[in-house]
């Protein structure tokens, strides 16, 4: 991934965590976080990063088909039981915009432990091409 596909799905990703609610101090290292484990999940279950972070952003719009491709399941009642473990509660019977998105996110990461860290370990793995032998 180029450093401008970095800073155009951050900007994404950070807008969508903003207007969420989360906290200014909690948006970089949030925003990173979601877009290290983008490549993660592209490493493990194939596609490009930009396609893991687009379904990333997809469920924190509420919208939980494309994360399904990487193992992620996410449903209301889901969300409901993680936003109360959370400590969020209800107000008129419906969760925050940063309540759900907290859940969401908290779901994500417990969901997709397995790969977290897996483009690194891909990475060290892959040898280096030979080079330059004359």
């Amino acid at each position: 991934m180029t450093k401008n596909e970095f800073n155009e799905l951050g900007a994404v990703i950070g807008a969508q965590l903003k207007n969420g609610g989360t906290a200014m101090d909690e948006l970089g290292p949030k925003t990173n976080d979601l877009i290290t484990l983008g490549a993660d999940l592209s490493s493990m279950f194939g596609g490009t990063t930009r396609e893991a972070v687009e379904a990333l952003s997809s469920a924190l719009k509420g919208e939980r088909d494309p994360i399904e491709r990487y193992g992620v399941s996410l449903n209301q009642a889901k969300i409901d039981a993680e936003a109360a473990a959370l400590g969020f509660k209800k107000v008129g019977g419906q969760l925050s915009t940063e309540a759900q998105q907290a859940a969401t996110v908290s779901l994500i990461m417990k969901q997709t432990a397995d790969a977290q860290g897996n483009f690194n370990k891909e990475a060290k793995r892959t040898p280096a091409p030979a080079c330059c032998s004359g």
